[in-house]
């Protein structure tokens, strides 16, 4: 099935409206998002117990990591749209990758929890549009 989804061939201004709403949507969940607070200390020695009389301190944005929305196959409307426009790479395991780069302010923007709240915003608009064959990966950094 070319073009990744149940709904028949897109047009290249359908794909590009999809596109958008789809970033509108990731970004006001990551704007929403609030990630638990981490914290980090000093060790003793290479255990994971604190150092008595250690440093510690408080990471607002939690744990840092990635989210990448995967598109397989790697053919289509979307991923012909997204290719001309320089956005992602091949996936290593196949299928279309874009990287998630939430825009929030501050020390915010490492968090891979903001980034799974954009991504999963993302995917949805497209699944909600009948679009198969999407979907996204988080890992930590």
């Amino acid at each position: 099935m070319t073009g990744a989804t149940k709904t028949g061939a897109r047009s290249k201004a359908e794909w590009s409206a999809l596109l958008a709403e789809a970033h509108a949507a990731g970004q006001a969940a990551a704007e929403a998002a609030v990630p638990t607070p981490m914290v980090v200390y000093e060790a003793e020695g290479l255990s994971d117990r604190p150092k008595a009389g250690g440093k510690s301190w408080v990471v607002a944005g939690g744990l840092c990591g990635f989210a990448t929305v995967v598109i397989r196959p790697a053919r289509g409307g979307l991923v012909a749209l997204l290719k001309e426009r320089g956005v992602g790479y091949k996936h290593y395991y196949g299928g279309w990758a874009v990287p998630i780069h939430a825009k929030v302010e501050g020390p915010l923007s490492q968090s891979v929890e903001i980034k799974e709240a954009y991504a999963a915003a993302f995917v949805e608009v497209f699944r909600a549009a009948g679009v198969t064959g999407i979907g996204y990966e988080t890992r930590l950094d």
